[in-house]
């Protein structure tokens, strides 16, 4: 299992977007979402990604998974690689992973700074990152889009 979501209600002031919704995602299923303008397919990713919680009702992410959902707007990325722009969104990969990069170049002895870096390779293990850049990669893979992962946003069309 990939995702599991349950939906009692969602609304915005007296306007219901969503009632008594259920769905789950298996390992290798592919969905798409498809709707018209104001149906509520943004909000419902909100939702799912956590960005959104004032709802009624339960999302369960599998052990493991990682959800990224990126913006239909990419404005202040264009000089964002495609493997920079997927990651942006992960809760404290950024961060980790430039204490991971930094860290050892200037910590020396400092024992804080020691402390700081044990504790973000503890961080970045446990949340399953150093996987994945390759989990990313064999995704843009499998739609033809890996040569792509180094690419600057704004040399996509």
């Amino acid at each position: 299992m990939i995702i599991t979501a349950t939906i009692e209600e969602k609304s915005f002031g007296d306007k219901r977007l969503f009632s008594n919704i259920s769905f789950f995602v298996d390992d290798g299923e592919k969905v798409g979402l498809i709707g018209r303008n104001g149906e509520g397919k943004t909000s419902l990713f909100r939702i799912i990604s956590g960005e959104d919680s004032d709802f009624q009702g339960e999302i369960t992410m599998g052990k493991g998974v990682h959800l990224i959902a990126t913006r239909q707007e990419h404005h202040g990325f264009e000089q964002t690689s495609v493997l920079e722009y997927i990651l942006q969104d992960l809760p404290k990969y950024s961060h980790l992973k430039h204490i991971l990069e930094t860290y050892p170049e200037t910590m020396g002895e400092k024992m804080h700074l020691i402390h700081e870096y044990s504790e973000a390779l503890e961080q970045f293990d446990s949340l399953g990152y150093y996987t994945i850049e390759n989990e990313v990669e064999k995704i843009l893979n499998s739609f033809q889009l890996g040569e792509k992962i180094n690419s600057k946003i704004d040399e996509l069309s």
